[in-house]
């Protein structure tokens, strides 16, 4: 995986099935674009360490031979192993955070010893308990050939005998992947390389505006002059109560736009309360030195500003860290003031948009998706002999008499038979 910041987003695919070269070779292919390999039929202790790369593995479980999966992630990606219940599926899921989003991306190798149809539910199951994420990816052999004949394609994997398509590329958002590059490569193995590109960019902050009184610059002495000339007892003589309010609030609002007109300020990042007067006239001081500095051309401006940058970095994160200690971490037992202190740093909007999607509205299609479903057979619905036996247990009915009930409902105490009268 390369580093989010850049452009784009590289992921790679490597089945390693045997490590036909050394080190020294696997750095002359320029690892630095395989941004994830699977490995298997070696161990871990084998795996060519890749510079500026950490390798984060998954055992193959059981007796079986090979090396499990696993994934090459770039330093300074923030990436946690998704923990999910072990299968005979080999399968690895990371949550990487990206700017402005977090996308899921695994990585799977199905033996032939497990169904096509439980691969899939698997993987299905996997990619519903990564919802939360903005995107998914899945990169894996499932040996399944893709190849078509009828159309160009490109083979993931070349023998001397055949050549198959088996190498795949999977994602919920196809319009964020610029290309899909196959490099062979024989000396490192008879899998291609599958490289991806994906277009992931941090979303723009839409601007907006805050209406805003500024009452601390108001001049006291000329506001109170203003207001002993206004003519108060004139509400009185009016006999109208909604006129005589009206009369009121307008004088008041006249007074108020002359003295402290309502401005308006646009508001082009989220709040920043972190940032206090303090490191405000530190970021100014910075500034001037900044300017001072490229006018001048001097080695002692440009030590200088360094100075004050390194300052204002240092203490921007320490303001940070201190306000999240103070207002969301020491508040987590005071869910009221815990999501008052977050609606103020965030941009939450209050609108909801409680409109059904298009594909939902016609009441006769969703009828007929559940109408044309395949029905089930009885090999489908697997049930072990103890679950049958505890069914039978539960739900056994016998044939009774009249009086039955009535022993059962002797055993009910009066004050809860009152209640059910």
């Amino acid at each position: 995986m390369a580093n989010p910041s850049k452009k784009c987003l590289k992921i790679g695919l490597l089945n390693a099935r045997s490590w036909n070269t050394g080190t020294h070779d696997m750095n002359q292919i320029s690892l630095r674009s395989m941004k994830r390999g699977q490995k298997k039929g070696k161990k871990l202790s084998e795996v060519p360490s890749v510079t500026n790369y950490r390798f984060i593995h998954k055992a193959r479980t059981g007796q079986r031979r090979g090396g499990g999966v696993g994934f090459f992630i770039r330093k300074g990606i923030v990436a946690r192993i998704k923990q999910l219940p072990s299968t005979a599926l080999e399968h690895l899921w990371l949550e990487v955070q990206l700017p402005g989003a977090i996308m899921d991306i695994g990585t799977a190798y199905r033996p032939e010893s497990v169904s096509v149809r439980d691969a899939i539910d698997k993987i299905s199951g996997s990619v519903n308990l990564m919802g939360h994420c903005n995107y998914s990816c899945l990169l894996g052999d499932l040996n399944i050939n893709l190849l078509n004949e009828d159309q160009p394609q490109d083979p993931t994997r070349v023998t001397d005998n055949s050549e198959t398509l088996i190498d795949i590329i999977l994602t919920d958002t196809p319009s964020k992947c610029q290309k899909v590059d196959i490099i062979h490569n024989r000396d490192l193995s008879d899998h291609a390389m599958v490289l991806t590109y994906f277009n992931i960019k941090k979303p723009r902050f839409n601007k907006t505006f805050k209406f805003k009184r500024y009452l601390h610059n108001m001049d006291l002495t000329l506001f109170k002059s203003d207001l002993n000339l206004i003519p108060w007892h004139l509400i009185n003589s009016f006999n109208d109560v909604d006129h005589m309010v009206d009369t009121f609030n307008d004088h008041i609002l006249t007074l108020f736009d002359l003295h402290a007109p309502i401005k308006r300020s646009v508001l082009r990042g989220p709040p920043k309360p972190w940032i206090t007067d303090s490191l405000k006239i530190m970021m100014n001081l910075r500034d001037k030195a900044l300017k001072k500095a490229n006018i001048t051309k001097s080695d002692t401006s440009k030590t200088y500003y360094r100075t004050l940058r390194n300052l204002v970095t240092a203490t921007k994160e320490r303001e940070k860290k201190a306000f999240f200690e103070h207002s969301i971490n020491n508040n987590i037992h005071k869910p009221a003031l815990l999501w008052k202190n977050i609606k103020n740093i965030t941009t939450i909007t209050k609108s909801v948009n409680t409109s059904l999607p298009d594909h939902l509205k016609d009441p006769n299609e969703i009828n007929a998706h559940f109408l044309n479903l395949p029905p089930y057979s009885r090999e489908d619905i697997e049930i072990t002999t103890n679950e049958k036996d505890s069914i039978q247990q539960a739900f056994e009915l016998k044939i009774t008499s009249d009086q039955f009930p009535k022993p059962m409902f002797q055993t009910v105490p009066r004050n809860m038979m009152m209640q059910l009268i």
